[in-house]
């Protein structure tokens, strides 16, 4: 259950009191530069050309800004 304050309660069994969820933050952690990640691939990665054929399929359900990924996907 989310609270307006940013506390989320929760309960494990229908009869039990709810708990608040402890929000675990470690301060180690320091923002991620992605310009610095080094690249992992020359190119990318081709798709068999069966998964290919399959998201062409779900096209009929996107709108049609999404299309042109779909069809400039690197395919075996």
């Amino acid at each position: 259950m989310y609270e307006p304050q940013k506390q989320i309660n929760y309960k494990l069994g229908f009869s039990e009191d709810w708990s608040v969820l402890p929000l675990l933050r470690n301060s180690k952690q320091s923002e991620i530069n992605f310009e610095a990640l080094p690249q992992l691939y020359k190119e990318r990665i081709k798709i068999k050309r069966e998964k290919y054929e399959h998201l062409q399929q779900l096209k009929i359900s996107m709108e049609k800004d999404f299309h042109s990924f779909f069809d400039n996907l690197p395919k075996q």
